[in-house]
């Protein structure tokens, strides 16, 4: 047994200390280039390494190559939304450099992608909800919400921290806040709803008229879908999985039916687009590309994402009243992907009891997000991310009396957390220091 254990930790070592493992997890290479590089290109290309890792850090990742896929997804799904996604992040990595902000929070994208959601969203959601171009003086708006964000994401983060003890992230906190706040100062008045016709039964009213279609009763999918998106660069053949337009793929067919196998080919593609939605696309080719990048950065976090947003749309099956279009358009598994990867692979050791947390708070997200789509929609205002946000915090104060799910103090990507717990690298640095209790318990 023994001799096994030191086995599996030669492996480790010899795997952490390739050059191949460099480019993957957080990539330190480019760190350790860019320290050493001096000079205007350079600069830049410093610059961006910052902005992608803020790209990924969307989906919690924090890798510039996962952060360059997300970026070619952005305008393979719509160029007007990469732009978005390009000004709301560079705005942000500007506004932290100025105004002093440590360096690791910005190397590591951490004051960046509230901003980036902020240009991605608003450039998304912004035409189909409230019929309004985006035009000088929505972007004026985002580049203001961009750089707010970046002070308001840093008073959270002190308050969270003021307590030793239990130390919170503040996730998307920041983003939902400022976002909600743009689309109330951005909305039509009463007469100019009537006039373009913004409510939500208007809205899917105008899709069907371009794409004739079975009347739909789904109104979270017309609220938070990238419906009117440019064409997709990256398209099947003579087949576009865009909203709505899965019902010229396969005929609807009730997901309980004797013949329901195109139901569950198009649940298994809602999980999929389930990893699009986090970033604010509904493309089937953005989500794959989205993936590859999460891949690269780490298996693990991949894999607890795609479980989750799996569950998350499950529930959305229970809950949806038979009506699953927002299941098969992602709008269920967005934010069960967060919640899961946010419990089972960064915050805690990845682990049985912190799955099964995670899948607790998947469940929980979903019930909020079933009782803010009600609330929300007389409102005529998106949930966002809300739902996952307002349960994970609650979560991770999850602990039991040997105390797991081992809650990470240094926060990398799940391979390495469990390389360090396994081979004991650094013990004073460990982010589960003076804790012996096993990974698998």
């Amino acid at each position: 047994m023994e001799k096994e254990t030191k086995s599996f930790k030669c492996m480790a070592c010899r795997a952490f200390d390739s050059k191949w493992i460099q480019i993957l997890g957080d990539c330190p290479a480019v760190d350790e280039c860019l320290k050493k590089k001096k000079g205007c290109c350079w600069n830049l290309l410093n610059f961006y390494n910052c902005f992608a890792r803020g790209l990924s850090q969307i989906a919690f990742a924090n890798n510039p190559i996962t952060g360059t896929l997300v970026l070619l997804a952005l305008f393979a799904a719509s160029p007007t939304v990469g732009v978005g996604g390009l000004v709301g992040a560079s705005v942000s990595v500007l506004t932290a450099m100025a105004f002093g902000i440590q360096k690791p929070l910005i190397t590591s994208g951490l004051t960046t992608y509230n901003g980036a959601l902020v240009g991605i969203i608003t450039t998304s959601l912004l035409p189909l909800l409230y019929s309004k171009p985006v035009t000088l003086y929505v972007w004026m708006f985002i580049i203001f919400g961009a750089s707010l964000s970046v002070i308001i994401n840093s008073c959270i983060d002190n308050l969270f921290s003021s307590s030793q003890k239990n130390v919170l992230p503040p996730l998307t906190l920041t983003f939902n806040a400022i976002q909600l706040l743009m689309f109330v100062c951005l909305m039509s008045s009463n007469a100019s709803e009537q006039e373009h016709g913004a409510t939500v039964q208007d809205i899917s009213t105008k899709t069907q008229e371009t794409y004739p279609i079975p009347t739909s009763n789904s109104s979270a999918t017309a609220l938070f879908s990238h419906q009117n998106s440019a064409k997709h660069i990256f398209a099947f053949p003579k087949i576009i999985f865009s909203h709505f337009r899965y019902r010229q793929i396969f005929p609807a067919d009730n997901f309980h039916s004797p013949g329901g196998r195109r139901a569950y080919t198009l649940f298994a593609i809602g999980v999929v687009l389930s990893v699009g939605q986090v970033h604010g696309l509904n493309d089937l080719w953005a989500s794959v590309i989205i993936m590859l990048g999460i891949f690269i950065y780490s298996p693990i976090h991949l894999v607890t994402g795609i479980i989750g947003a799996g569950l998350g749309s499950t529930c959305g099956i229970l809950l949806a009243n038979e009506d699953f279009d927002d299941v098969y358009n992602g709008l269920w598994g967005y934010n069960g992907f967060l919640a899961s990867v946010a419990i089972s692979s960064i915050f805690f050791l990845p682990s049985i009891r912190s799955f099964i947390v995670a899948g607790a708070n998947v469940v929980t997200a979903a019930l909020v997000q079933k009782a803010f789509q009600l609330g929300f929609k007389q409102l005529n205002l998106p949930y966002l991310t809300v739902p996952y946000v307002l349960t994970t915090l609650i979560f991770l104060q999850a602990k039991v009396k040997d105390g797991s799910p081992i809650r990470i103090k240094n926060i990398s990507y799940p391979e390495k957390h469990l390389y360090e717990h396994y081979v004991g690298m650094r013990k004073d640095s460990s982010p589960h220091k003076d804790q012996e209790v096993s990974p698998f318990l």
